[in-house]
C-alpha cells in the first residue's frame, strides 16, 4: 500500500503469493492474507466458475489482479479484468465466471472480517 491506495503494476509481484497458496486442481481457492477487527483481506483464485452466491451480513470488495473473465451483479454483468474492483453489499447476488482457459486472481476483502468458515449462501441467479 503506498499512500492508503492498493497499487499493482506487475504481475510478478503476484507469484510469491500464488506459489505459497497453489490453486492445484481444486479450480477455487480462498486464503486469509491478513485481518483486523473491521475487515479481512483474502487472496482469492478461480479456475472454475463461482456460482451464484450472497452474503447475508458482509461486504465483500474485490479487485482483480489477473485474469479475465464476468463478474454478474444482481440481473447486471461487467467485465473482469486486471484493475477492475466491485462492491458487493450485504445480501446481493453475485458470481463470477472466469473466461476459458483464464484464472481469475483477486484480492477480496470482507467487512466485517471473513476468519472461520464462509458464511455465503448459495442461490439461484
Amino acid at each position: 500500500m503506498a499512500g492508503g491506495l492498493l497499487r499493482y503494476e506487475d504481475p510478478r509481484e503476484l507469484q510469491p503469493y500464488l506459489d505459497a497458496y497453489p490453486l492445484g486442481e481444486l479450480g477455487r481457492r480462498k486464503d486469509l492474507l491478513a485481518a483486523s477487527s473491521e475487515r479481512s483481506m483474502h487472496l482469492v483464485q478461480l479456475a472454475l466458475p463461482l456460482p451464484p452466491h450472497k452474503h447475508p451480513s458482509r461486504t465483500e470488495i474485490a479487485y482483480v489482479l489477473t485474469g479475465t473473465g464476468t463478474f454478474y451483479l444482481g440481473d447486471r454483468s461487467y467485465p473482469a479484468a486486471p484493475g477492475a474492483a466491485f462492491r458487493i453489499t450485504p445480501g446481493r447476488v453475485h458470481w463470477v465466471v472466469p473466461d476459458d482457459g483464464e484464472t481469475l486472481n483477486a484480492i477480496v476483502f470482507y467487512e466485517p472480517p471473513l476468519l472461520g468458515a464462509d458464511d455465503s449462501v448459495r442461490t439461484t441467479q
